[in-house]
């Protein structure tokens, strides 16, 4: 299932609370004893943007929105550590960079199901020389980071597709009605509460869906042919 990050800035907060953004930058400041950190995500359209930060600037965060050093598409990109902005040959918004005071940098790509959905950043005021444990447990958090987020947004559109499709329902001018194999109602819409003559607080465990057809044993026949088309993979 592709998983959309629509839920970037302010609508984060609606999958993931602010107590575990910030366990999560607050752990990468703990662990790898970071200056500063930044949590990014794609939304919709693939730009990066800033959903949670430490000790940085909004100015910073705005103009560095959208700089994402890895292709979208890619479903391993790898870590880029960067010991000494001043000297590195890489193509990253220097000038930027290092007015916000900014020595030594790690971006930390964020990747659910194959597809990057955002990056961890991780900044040293100093120069730093990163070492073979420091990769490790940044890989280990990339990993957990990934995790929480990822699942979060993934319960997120699964919540949103089913609110979508019950108000399409809701909406239907034909009578819709859901049921268990033994006729329990378990949803019906406002056509069909119309039909039927279901008032809006009735109790729908009351009701048989016997009492929605004129002769009642065509509910057995119904559901036989249902039943047989089941077991033959018949449509």
């Amino acid at each position: 299932m592709f998983v959309s990050t629509q839920a970037t800035q302010g609508g984060l907060d609606r999958v993931l609370s602010q107590e575990t953004l910030s366990t999560l930058l607050d752990l990468a400041l703990q662990t790898l004893r970071c200056d500063r950190t930044a949590l990014f995500l794609l939304d919709r359209w693939g730009v990066s943007r800033p959903v949670d930060a430490r000790g940085l600037s909004q100015s910073y965060l705005e103009k560095v929105t959208g700089h994402f050093p890895w292709d979208r598409k890619a479903p391993h990109p790898k870590p880029i550590f960067i010991p000494n902005v001043q000297r590195t040959r890489r193509k990253i918004p220097k000038d930027i960079i290092l007015r916000e005071g900014i020595q030594a940098m790690a971006f930390i790509p964020l990747v659910f199901e194959g597809r990057p959905i955002g990056k961890l950043m991780l900044y040293w005021n100093q120069p730093h020389r990163f070492t073979r444990e420091e990769k490790r447990l940044i890989g280990n958090l990339a990993r957990l980071a990934s995790d929480a987020i990822g699942h979060a947004l993934l319960r997120d559109q699964v919540t949103q597709e089913r609110d979508h499709h019950r108000l399409f329902l809701e909406t239907l001018p034909l009578a819709y009605y859901r049921t268990t194999p033994e006729g329990q109602i378990l949803e019906v819409n406002s056509a069909c509460r119309a039909l039927f003559g279901i008032q809006p607080d009735e109790d729908l465990s009351a009701l048989r869906v016997e009492d929605f057809y004129p002769d009642p044993r065509k509910r057995g026949r119904f559901l036989a042919l249902l039943l047989l088309r089941h077991k033959t993979g018949r449509r």
